[in-house]
């Protein structure tokens, strides 16, 4: 009996801590939402264009885009000078030309969208501040790999940083013996 009411209690308790609470999305209008980065590196820059979107009602659907197409891109320079971008897919633009920014040039972005005009701030290519150090640390309890870089920030100046890395990856399997073998036209891997 007294196992019984143990067990009682603790459903009892594990209900009563669980409140609900129901989120009633909020509709309005659409708001211009634009994705994208321009570097000194030289390549083909990429922008996306979109509309904001609902929240769906039902937490398990994912809010689909609302991609913009047919709108002018251009990023413009202090000295006049125009990049264009074209529409490679739906809501995403490409400038026409491997391009890049050059340090010390001012640039914005210009975009029309159903003759409506939208300009960014200008914003100023200052030179990369290069890392101080970099190193890693092994973490065990944790299976992972901590990566730091350290730099000195210049003082009195408005930087933006953004770090992007690519990983290399080696799996290695303790599989005594594997071989390939076609089953009903499908090429499949056996490991054992």
């Amino acid at each position: 009996m007294r196992r019984f009411t143990l067990v009682l209690g603790i459903i009892v308790l594990s209900l009563s801590c669980v409140e609900v609470i129901d989120l009633i999305p909020r509709t309005g209008e659409d708001v211009l939402v634009v994705e994208g980065v321009f570097t000194t590196k030289i390549k083909h820059h990429e922008i996306k264009l979109s509309y904001t979107t609902n929240y769906p009602s039902n937490s398990n659907v994912v809010p689909e885009r609302k991609p913009i197409s047919s709108a002018l891109v251009e990023v413009i320079s202090n000295d006049g000078e125009v990049i264009s971008f074209y529409e490679s897919a739906i809501g995403t633009y490409s400038s026409v030309d491997e391009v890049g920014g050059e340090i010390g040039k001012e640039y914005h972005l210009r975009v029309v969208i159903d003759d409506k005009e939208y300009e960014s701030v200008p914003e100023i290519i200052t030179p990369v501040t290069r890392p101080d150090s970099l190193y890693y640390e092994y973490i065990a309890e944790e299976d992972k790999i901590a990566v730091y870089i350290e730099t000195i920030d210049p003082a009195n100046e408005q930087n933006f940083y953004r770090w992007s890395w690519n990983s290399n990856y080696i799996v290695i399997t303790n599989f005594k013996s594997c071989g390939f073998t076609f089953i009903r036209g499908v090429l499949r891997l056996i490991a054992y």
